[in-house]
């Protein structure tokens, strides 16, 4: 099933334009504020803006990928204190600008972020063709062409809790648009599954991709034999469920990949996989990367 081309972005340079005064007038106030921030002029806080974002576009690429597994684990601080080392830098280099420290320039990233969220949701230029243009696109020209094959795939995607009445809702009030076209087409349906006596995301997922769920009771229990509680949310835990489940022909095992799971199915490709997510020696994967870039760009 074909889909449609994204449409071009319009006047991608009025965006540049209204983000770059907004910033320029961000950091200008900011000045007023912060003792540790200097700025001259309008004119140095125009500079300065011009500036942070010439610096974001030439090191942001560079220094995400070498500090993407740090702001990972740390919840995003990592690309926080990043943004913050720009700012820095921008204040080193810029006239009639200056900031006292590291510390107090991710400040003004995080001021800047704050402002630019709220002036981006208000009029609208955060959307959907940036996104587009930024990440998708970006990265859709560092991956290899796919050779087209007549084996059949498939995609599974998990939503926690969505029962199938529910879907059946959502999809009749227009909020599945693109999966209401699928099923209208006729190439796609709709299947209902009933789960066993264990119905949450462990078992299932180990159910479904490793062909076995025994004894995984809940998310959450008591193992009277190790004698201590047992949590699906433990990355150690998973790491051990899947062991003792896993004959390593899981579901996914053939040139599969599995994106932001419990377990991964015995997957080739692995990216924010609970069951994995200690393996350190996978963090640079390629598919890591585009996955993550999605949520830090």
């Amino acid at each position: 099933m074909k889909t449609k081309p994204r449409p071009k972005s319009r006047k991608p340079w009025v965006r540049i334009l209204l983000i770059w005064a907004i910033q320029s007038l961000a950091l200008f106030l900011l000045s007023f504020v912060m003792d540790s921030v200097e700025i001259a002029n309008a004119r140095a806080a125009i500079g300065a803006a011009a500036l942070i974002g010439l610096l974001n576009a030439l090191l942001w690429p560079m220094l995400s990928y070498i500090i993407l597994p740090f702001a990972v684990l740390t919840l995003g601080i990592g690309a926080l204190i990043l943004n913050g080392f720009i700012i820095w830098l921008a204040g080193e280099i810029a006239p009639g600008f200056q900031v006292d420290s590291v510390g107090a320039a991710i400040w003004v990233a995080l001021w800047l972020t704050a402002v630019n969220a709220i002036a981006s949701s208000l009029l609208t230029i955060d959307d959907d063709n940036s996104y587009y243009r930024n990440v998708v696109k970006r990265r859709a020209k560092r991956i290899a062409k796919p050779e087209e094959t007549s084996v059949p795939g498939i995609i599974f995607l998990e939503i926690d809790g969505l029962s199938k009445p529910v879907l059946d809702k959502a999809l009749a009030a227009g909020y599945a648009p693109n999966m209401k076209r699928w099923l209208e087409s006729g190439e796609y349906e709709l299947v209902e599954w009933e789960t066993d006596m264990s119905s949450q995301t462990s078992a299932s997922q180990l159910g479904i991709l490793h062909g076995s769920n025994e004894n995984i009771p809940a998310f959450r229990w008591f193992d009277r034999q190790r004698k201590e509680i047992v949590s699906s949310s433990s990355p150690d835990e998973v790491a051990r469920l899947e062991k003792e489940h896993s004959d390593g022909n899981g579901l996914l095992v053939d040139h599969g990949a599995s994106r932001g799971n419990l377990v991964s199915g015995d997957a080739p490709l692995v990216s924010v996989t609970a069951s994995t997510m200690k393996d350190f020696s996978r963090l640079h994967m390629t598919d890591f990367y585009a996955y993550l870039s999605t949520l830090t760009t």
